[in-house]
């Protein structure tokens, strides 16, 4: 997976719900997921040092207040997501339904071109256990 330069400071754009495409934003300490119809970029995402786009990924800027204001709330049950995947106390059961949650949008190929690395940072596991769950 390529990574992209980071045209999002400042702009706040929309990724395509049209297409089955979404981003990981890779901030400090950990990666966040966000799919398609998600806001990003703006003051949200300043922390961010690095973009890795998965899939048929495309941006847009918003058409109005409304379509920003639908992907405010999206953006936000993508984080709601990601949360009940971290509450999972077992750390492989965690990896693992992350890669489910991947899957209803992605082929298995396509997330294996993300770093396990990457993948482990977004529900807070060691790369060997997202690895192990990979492989399986």
């Amino acid at each position: 997976v390529q990574t992209c330069a980071l045209p999002i400071w400042g702009e706040v754009l929309v990724i395509s719900n049209r297409r089955r495409g979404g981003l990981i934003l890779c901030n400090p300490y950990c990666c966040q997921f966000m799919g398609p119809g998600s806001v990003v970029g703006g003051d949200l995402d300043s922390a961010c040092h690095k973009l890795i786009p998965i899939g048929k990924f495309s941006l847009s800027t918003p058409r109005d207040q409304a379509e920003l204001y639908r992907a405010y709330l999206i953006r936000r049950q993508w984080i709601l997501n990601t949360r009940h995947l971290t509450e999972i106390l077992n750390p492989t059961e965690r990896a693992q339904q992350l890669l489910n949650q991947l899957e209803n949008y992605f082929s298995p190929e396509v997330i294996r071109r993300v770093s396990t690395e990457d993948l482990a940072s977004i529900v807070g596991v060691f790369p060997s256990t997202m690895l192990k769950v990979l492989n399986k």
